[in-house]
């Protein structure tokens, strides 16, 4: 303490509370509140003086202790609990792990990290840190395994991992099991799970990887074991009934080559067959084949047709397929096939084709015939076939011995030979009429036969078979049916158009009409044409006989086109004393006039108009003998002449003047002869634009058909003084210029405001500033029309565009020369007016926006353009600078010191003065030096004013417990002086107040719990010598501290 007036003396109220020297230094001996008494002697008579000072002495807190898991796994969470309450939870690496408010700490990445509770400063003392290092693990990533997910039950497949160093295990080894190295084996049918384990890692668990597989396996196919099947079928493999999928036939068990399903049947064989499932493949099913012979066959086939009433027997057969015995086709003798027969004509419905009979010879010896059909059908030989009709043939009768030699020959109806086991089947009965229902066209006649029975059974109906010609198609026949003739009718028809229609006729039976040659629906009413329409029109009639329909007679009536005199074209009216030709759109007729009095007209169509009035001629064309004679008439009006206007006014004029004319009758329109010399208005006002001459007219219009009248006015202009057109460039930036030029020579150039902009003699402008100017162009002369004349030209000068990018810095990563960070030069310009280029410092254009973006240091230069004027920016560079992350160190002054304070100095000639600094999150700083830092670690960050190239260190502050109190209630139990770890070679020694040395520490963790020997000393003030080493440089601090009890 220090008092203002020297001299006095300092004493302490209570000593166990706090002591002060005789220089005014107070020590802090145990909690509360102590009055530092400060005593000017008396002087004289006057008593001595005495100050009072209160000080309050608070006890410091002790180190709380940190009890919790001290490892976790990326991710997980763990709770730390501190065993003094009250303080408060932090990460020195929040990227490693966080910690809350309640002290759960979350595990982030991997790495370790200190997580300090700090319980706050009490009084005067400091706040308490405590440390606890935890150490994070990331966890593994789980393995992806590839592989068969599918087997059958015995076979193996390999499974691998995406990760080395597992284990591979099996969910259930009754379905499969998986050795080490990945392969699995399937056991059963069934799903299972194959497990890949990587081992667990620091705090981490184990991870494992599933993959499931399906095991399947497959039943045999069912077949009936015994099987038969008939030779003349050809049959194989594909034959055999079995039920399965994917079936596959062995010769045998055990062989691994399959047989093709085509494979021809032998006999009395066994054949094997498996099934496969999903890939599965069962155990074989034996299937063994008998094969019988061909059991039944027709030798002879036939038809009978009746032609106009005689029958004619066609032979069908297509082959002698008799084996047993050598017998002739009875039928019919060879040669007479049905086979393109040609049949001959016939009239429709006439019942002169018919089918009356037909038959089929069969010989069965294994097996059994049932019954036997002829089929036939009739189609136009240009039509699409329809479908078949069929004949029941009925057995007639069996080959039996009729004379008993033992040898059968002669079938039960009398007729023969024949052999043993053949059957004739014939139907007599048949009556089908070919001719019914047919009309004119060519047809053919296709037949063919099926007899049914089985080869392999003599009971048995199984299997049918069918009789063609020898190439395999129908047997065949063509005929033709007669056309019925076509009815009589009148054509041509001649008549007028809109005459009286009249119906037509035909002389036939049952009369039909149509309008097309083709298609259509006929009518039996007869067509009316049409006379309001001309042209030609066909009409189409047919008569039917015997239910056929004859082919159309055309009738073709021509309605000739009614007469027209055609439409008179010509002008509606004529002006007295003049001609005009008028025509029709008819050729042919001849021309009359209603009154020759006001019109005449000749028999070419010339009108000759010779009074006013209104007259009507007639065009008339005379009739053909068919049509009628028709006329046109054409009314006119015959108008009188118009008269000529007489024109007043001055007849000189000069140059840009005007005069007005008036004309002596109303109506008229004005016109000049030169508009480059004098123009007129409607009303008559007549404006000067060039010298010469020119004609004024006045014009009367006519009345539609008489000529209108012209007057003439002749005027003569003279020129006056001009100073011509200027032309040249209406706008312009500032710094530009232009010339301008005059369409009149020997004039002066003059600006209404040189500040704006100026122009000397030879019209050369030059623009100042923004702001609107007047360039004014004088000729002089001597003229009866003026002496001086003017040209004004307006001009506007638009500023420059004015880009203001400022200078800034880029934050560099001294590990890759990169930048951390970008900045964006702003023009500050409105984009939505303004053009950009941004060139860096070799010229190349990297940007074409209002702001640039960079990343790499150096100069960068703008140009603007103003889209609106055209005004492109003087070019500005910036420049943008780069800031390296610098290399610090920081000082600590004398530890020890009740206000000890941290220096921050930036290695190499780096000026502190471009960082800025905050030391445990508060406020940054410019000041590179933080006063009154408190004892503990201490986290500094630094980074320049551009807010980039954060640096963080620690640094610690070391100072000394001023009192502690041993009595076992966990607070201040222990002196012990933290971070002493940090200081090289350090020994504490400490005395009594007797100068007895009670404990010497040479452990920089270590405490004292106030006793000596094992003996608890009393409390009183104990001094104490710190040996350490700071700054490579040896130190010793003194002091003393409280023991209180």
């Amino acid at each position: 303490l220090t008092a203002s007036i020297s001299g006095g003396t300092w004493a302490s109220a209570n000593t166990a509370i706090a002591t002060v020297s005789a220089s005014g230094v107070v020590t802090a001996v145990a909690s509360g509140s102590v009055s530092i008494d400060y005593t000017i002697p008396a002087s004289g008579a006057c008593p001595a003086v005495v100050s009072h000072y209160t000080i309050t002495v608070t006890n410091p807190s002790a180190p709380a202790t940190i009890s919790g898991t001290n490892t976790l796994c990326v991710g997980s969470t763990s709770t730390l609990t501190a065993s003094i309450s009250g303080g408060t939870w932090a990460s020195a690496n929040t990227a490693i792990a966080t910690v809350s408010a309640s002290g759960v700490v979350t595990a982030v990445a991997s790495g370790s990290v200190s997580i300090d509770y700090t319980l706050p400063a009490s009084g005067a003392c400091p706040a308490v840190v405590s440390h606890y290092t935890i150490t994070v693990t990331s966890p593994s990533s789980p393995a992806t395994i590839s592989g068969t997910n599918t087997l059958c039950v015995g076979s193996t497949s390999t499974l691998t991992a995406s990760i080395s160093g597992g284990t591979w295990a099996s969910a259930n080894t009754a379905i499969a099991t998986v050795s080490a190295s990945g392969v699995v084996t399937a056991v059963a049918a069934g799903s299972v799970s194959i497990d890949y384990t990587i081992p667990a890692s620091g705090a981490c668990p184990a991870v494992v990887s599933h993959y499931t597989i399906t095991i399947s396996s497959t039943n045999s196919p069912f077949a009936n074991n015994n099987q038969t099947f008939c030779a003349e079928t050809n049959p194989t493999l594909s034959n055999i009934a079995i039920t399965g999928t994917s079936i596959t036939w062995y010769a045998n068990t055990t062989t691994n080559i399959s047989l093709p399903s085509n494979t021809i049947l032998t006999n009395n064989t066994t054949y094997y067959a498996s099934q496969t499932i999903n890939g599965c493949e069962s155990t074989r099913t034996p299937v063994t084949v008998t094969i019988l012979n061909d059991g039944f066959y027709s030798y002879a086939s036939a038809i009978t047709l009746a032609i106009n009433n005689s029958n004619t027997t066609f032979n069908t057969t297509a082959q002698s397929s008799e084996t047993t015995t050598a017998i002739q086709n009875e039928i019919n003798p060879g040669g007479n096939y049905l086979i393109n027969q040609n049949l001959g004509n016939f009239n429709p419905n006439s019942g002169t084709l018919k089918i009356t009979s037909g038959e089929i010879k069969t010989h069965k010896s294994i097996g059994n015939v049932c019954s036997a059909k002829m089929y036939y059908r009739i189609y136009q030989n240009t039509a699409v076939p329809s479908g078949f009709n069929n004949l029941n043939l009925p057995i007639i009768a069996n080959c039996i011995d009729t004379n008993s030699d033992g040898l059968q020959d002669t079938f039960e109806d009398g007729f023969g030979p024949c052999g043993t086991n053949d059957q004739k089947w014939k139907n007599y009965n048949i009556n089908v009429d070919l001719t019914q229902g047919l009309c004119s066209g060519s047809y053919i006649l296709e037949v063919y036969y099926s007899y049914t029975g089985s080869n392999c059974s003599a009971t048995m109906c199984d299997t049918t078979k069918y009789i063609y010609n020898t190439s395999g198609s129908y047997f065949t026949a063509t005929f033709s049916i007669n056309a019925t003739p076509a009815p009589s009718v009148n054509s041509p028809i001649n008549t007028c158009q809109n005459s009286t229609p009249v119906a037509l006729s035909a002389v036939g039976n049952n009369i039909k009409w149509y309008t097309s040659a083709t298609g259509g629906v006929g009518s039996a009413i007869a067509p009316i044409p049409d006379t309001s329409i001309a042209g030609t029109f066909t009409y189409y009639a047919t008569q039917t006989q015997n239910g056929c329909e004859s082919t159309r007679t055309p009738i073709v009536v021509t309605i000739q086109s009614a007469l027209n005199a055609g439409v008179i074209n010509g002008q509606n009216s004529v002006c007295i004393g003049n001609s005009t030709s008028y025509t029709s759109s008819v050729l042919g007729g001849f021309w009359a006039s209603s009154d020759v009095n006001i019109a005449t007209i000749d028999n070419n169509g010339l009108l000759t108009a010779v009074s006013s009035g209104n007259v009507t001629i007639t065009y008339t064309l005379n009739g053909n003998g068919i049509c009628p004679s028709v006329n046109s008439t054409k009314s006119i009006i015959v108008k009188p002449l118009i008269p000529t206007a007489t024109i007043q006014g001055n007849n000189t004029l000069c140059v840009n003047t005007n005069t007005l004319l008036t004309a002596s009758i109303a109506g008229g329109t004005w016109s000049s002869s030169n508009s480059s010399i004098a123009t007129v208005t409607s009303t008559g006002q007549v404006q000067a634009i060039n010298t010469g001459m020119a004609t004024i007219y006045y014009t009367l219009p006519g009345n539609g058909t008489c000529s209108g009248t012209i007057a003439s006015f002749q005027i003569t202009i003279y020129n006056s003084l001009s100073a011509g057109v200027i032309s040249g460039t209406s706008y312009l930036c500032v710094n530009d210029s232009t010339t301008l030029s005059s369409t009149i020579s020997s004039g002066t150039w003059s600006s209404s405001n040189n500040a704006i902009a100026t122009v000397d003699n030879n019209g050369i402008v030059h623009a100042i500033k923004s702001g609107n100017v007047t360039i004014t162009y004088t000729v002089t002369g001597n003229s009866p029309c003026g002496t001086t004349a003017q040209s004004n030209y307006y001009i506007t000068i638009f500023n420059l565009p004015k880009p203001n990018p400022l200078a800034g810095k880029l934050c560099i990563d001294p590990t890759t020369g990169l930048a951390v960070n970008a900045i964006t030069l702003h023009s500050y310009l409105d984009a939505t007016q303004h053009s950009f280029t941004w060139m860096d410092q070799l010229g190349n254009v990297v940007g074409t926006s209002a702001n640039l973006t960079v990343t790499i240091p150096g100069d960068y230069t703008i140009l603007a353009q103003n889209t609106i004027t055209g005004c492109i920016s003087d070019p500005v560079t910036v420049n943008v600078g780069a800031i390296e992350q610098p290399d610090v160190i920081f000082e600590v002054s004398d530890y020890f010191e009740d206000n000890q304070s941290i220096t921050i100095i930036p290695k190499g000639n780096i000026n502190p003065n471009e960082f800025i600094y905050s030391i445990d999150n508060s406020p940054f700083q410019s000041s590179n030096v933080f006063e009154n830092v408190a004892t503990g670690t201490h986290t500094i960050t630094i980074k320049n004013p551009e807010g980039c190239v954060d640096k963080t260190i620690t640094a610690f502050v070391i100072n000394y417990p001023k009192y502690f109190t041993p009595n076992g209630d966990g607070v201040h139990d222990t002196w012990y002086i933290k971070n002493m770890n940090l200081l090289g070679n350090s020994k504490i020694t400490i005395f009594d107040r007797y100068n007895a040395v009670v404990r010497i520490i040479n452990n920089p963790y270590q405490s004292w719990d106030g006793t000596a020997n094992g003996v608890l000393l009393p409390a009183s003030d104990y001094w104490f010598v710190i040996e350490y080493t700071e700054n490579n440089q040896p130190k010793v601090f003194k002091s003393h501290f409280s023991l209180k009890r």
